[in-house]
């Protein structure tokens, strides 16, 4: 579709779909970081759904690129901004602490919470700054609670019932993408 726009006193054509990208800040929320971490997640949700696991090949991979994309991308950036070392460092670390948490919770619970979903959480807080990895996380949790009630309620099955929690993290990574955080 197009739409004709006014500017300079002359009618130009644009594609809506570019115009709208533009609108919600899409070109500049979609840096390589959260694409990388976008794909890795859609890799990952493909797995979970399929056999329960995470690959863990690509999941080392994806965390050395992060180690890699951290000291190259993340840290320059910050130090540009007027940011110190340290800022960056607890930059990271927050980004990397839910993951962490979710990763220990795991194994705390002996598995009831998948260790592979704290992983991958902790593999994208790489990429992505703090408040994008807390939004995601927030919005991964209500859409499983959400997903979990329908369960329950249409009775498709009970508490214990598991599903893989990865697609929920990569829908958080959309919705972070999305809110512009």
């Amino acid at each position: 579709m197009f739409m004709l726009l006014p500017e300079r006193g002359i009618l130009m054509v644009k594609p809506l779909v570019c115009e709208t990208f533009s609108l919600m800040n899409l070109d500049r929320q979609l840096d390589p970081g959260r694409v990388i971490a976008l794909v890795f997640l859609i890799y990952t949700s493909v797995v979970d759904v399929r056999r329960r696991e995470i690959d863990p090949v690509v999941t080392v991979l994806t965390a050395l690129a992060g180690v890699i994309y951290v000291s190259l991308v993340r840290a320059p950036e910050q130090l540009a901004l007027g940011g110190g070392g340290w800022g960056v460092a607890a930059d990271v670390v927050l980004s990397l602490l839910p993951g962490l948490c979710l990763t220990a919770f795991g194994f705390l619970s002996r598995g009831a919470v998948g260790i592979g979903d704290g992983l991958t959480l902790l593999v994208t807080g790489f990429f992505l700054p703090v408040m994008a990895v807390v939004t995601l996380c927030a919005a991964a949790c209500l859409l499983s609670a959400v997903f979990s009630a329908g369960v329950l309620i249409f009775k498709r099955g009970s508490r214990r019932t598991s599903f893989p929690f990865v697609p929920f993290l990569l829908a958080g990574a959309v919705v972070s993408v999305l809110a512009g955080v």
